[in-house]
């Protein structure tokens, strides 16, 4: 009877693991272009949320118009993601020459405007309804773990995407010139960094990893137009438990928030999730404000 219990135990708690890896990594890659863009242009990007309901729907009008299978559909949703970018870029960055100090100011209401016009764009296009579509309903064995091919895949796209941004910013010049402005900017100016390059650099990645992330996230649950505000908030507790202007805490940050959420859900209620948020991000401001991997 003991041995039965434990045995149960051990089951639900290796399910409850593995679904939160399998969210938490959708978390973390969305996380990880939040704090790129707030750690390294000191830019809060309101429109984070948004970013991953567009990486969503290209997904989904790509699949449901042409039949195209999501993984295929990444580089569309880059694309877009990118030219989101670009245009931070010139509304922030490239007014420095003018107003180094207002990029700030210019940032917020960019990013402002640029979630109201995301989200009622996208609302015009498809209609406000919430959208479900379904991709590899396939039943799986994980572990012991019984679940759904589609779900798995969203670590299996999240994941490597994350590795590669991290290999990108150890193992390559541009990418430590990005660390090094994330770092200290003036700094990196006099070392010989591009700053500029690497700002552009920091928007583009800091856009691109949400909207994949939303893909990912796209097949497995429902969506709207305006989901933006959710996934915002959930991108603010990671960022703020990982440590600001940290990759690798985001992604850290991220698989513990999918853990910690699932087993809390499961144990309390699916209404909490939320709030179980927000819990978590004010005993982080209160214990550790710097995060697990920030600058203390």
């Amino acid at each position: 009877m003991v041995i039965e219990a434990v045995g149960y135990t051990l089951t639900i708690g290796m399910r409850l693991i593995v679904a939160g890896i399998i969210i938490g990594s959708a978390y973390a890659l969305g996380a990880l272009g939040l704090t790129l863009i707030w750690g390294g242009a000191r830019i809060i990007n309101y429109a984070h949320g948004e970013l991953v309901m567009i990486g969503a729907y290209v997904s989904f009008w790509l699949f449901t118009a042409f039949k195209v299978p999501p993984p295929l559909a990444i580089p569309f949703a880059a694309g877009v993601a990118a030219v989101i970018g670009l245009g931070l870029y010139l509304g922030t960055i490239g007014r420095l020459t003018r107003a180094p100090e207002e990029m700030e100011s210019y940032g917020l209401i960019l990013t402002f405007a640029l979630m109201i016009l995301l989200s009622n764009s996208v609302a015009w296009m498809f209609t406000s309804d919430i959208q479900v579509y379904r991709w590899m309903m396939v039943p799986i064995d994980f572990f012991a773990v019984s679940t759904l091919l589609n779900r798995l895949m969203i670590p299996i796209i999240c994941l490597p995407v994350a590795g590669i941004v991290l290999a990108l910013m150890n193992k390559t010049w541009f990418g430590r010139g990005i660390s090094l402005v994330i770092d200290n900017d003036q700094v990196a100016g006099l070392v010989g960094v591009n700053v500029r390059n690497a700002y552009f650099g920091i928007l583009t990645i800091g856009t691109i990893t949400p909207a994949i992330a939303g893909l990912a996230w796209s097949f497995n649950y429902p969506f709207s137009p305006f989901i933006g505000i959710e996934h915002a908030i959930l991108a603010f507790v990671v960022v703020i438990l990982g440590g600001l202007g940290s990759p690798k805490g985001s992604i850290v940050g991220g698989l513990l928030i999918g853990i910690i959420e699932t087993t809390l859900v499961y144990l309390i209620s699916p209404g909490l999730r939320l709030a179980i948020a927000y819990s978590i991000f004010i005993l982080v401001i209160l214990l550790r404000p710097s995060g697990l991997f920030g600058r203390k």
